[in-house]
């Protein structure tokens, strides 16, 4: 089976056929036949996908292989040459080298594979947005000190209130305005 990714230093082989609608089965049922016979026993060999198109008039062969010496090797083989002679007469064909330079999936179509580098990267972008988010839309009304710059920066995504604003869970129910220089302007000590 195929795997298409970037980063993999493989040769990616595209060949598009252009094929009479009447031999196009022909022509497919050969590729196959000689991916199963041949190709795969190939040093290099990868993997090989037949496609036709719904018009009749195209065939496609995506296949991989380890290097270009390996497909290479592979054009001057003798167990290759009579598939390549047989495809040449049903068909014109357009071979094209290829390497990937994106790969994209849809989620939804099955399970996709995350490095926990890439998520952590991804938490660490949210938090960093939403932590911009609630400066721009929910402006301090105190001057932050070193207490609430550390714990702004201890948590920089915070429980969210029924209004949108920040809740602050964390600091013991002292409710709105809380920090040391708010307790100072009231009077009051903040617990430790």
């Amino acid at each position: 089976m195929s795997t298409i990714e970037t980063g993999r230093n493989i040769l990616t082989l595209i060949n598009v056929f252009t094929v009479a609608p009447e031999k196009q089965q022909e022509l497919v049922a050969l590729l196959i036949d000689a991916t199963q016979k041949t190709m795969k026993h190939l040093p290099g060999f990868i993997s090989a996908n037949i496609h036709r198109s719904l018009d009749g008039k195209k065939v496609v062969n995506y296949a991989q292989w380890e290097s270009m010496a390996d497909f290479e090797a592979m054009r001057k083989s003798p167990e290759a040459a009579p598939h390549m002679q047989a495809a040449a007469a049903l068909a014109q064909f357009d071979p094209i080298l290829c390497e990937v330079r994106v790969a994209c999936a849809a989620l939804s179509v099955g399970p996709v594979l995350v490095s926990v580098e890439a998520l952590l990267e991804l938490a660490s972008l949210l938090a960093a947005t939403r932590s911009a988010h609630d400066r721009i839309t929910h402006p301090s009304q105190e001057e932050p000190d070193a207490t609430t710059t550390a714990e702004t920066n201890a948590h920089p995504v915070r429980a969210r209130d029924t209004s949108g604003r920040a809740a602050d869970t964390d600091r013991e129910g002292l409710g709105e305005g809380v920090g040391r220089s708010a307790a100072r302007q009231r009077g009051k000590r903040r617990p430790r």
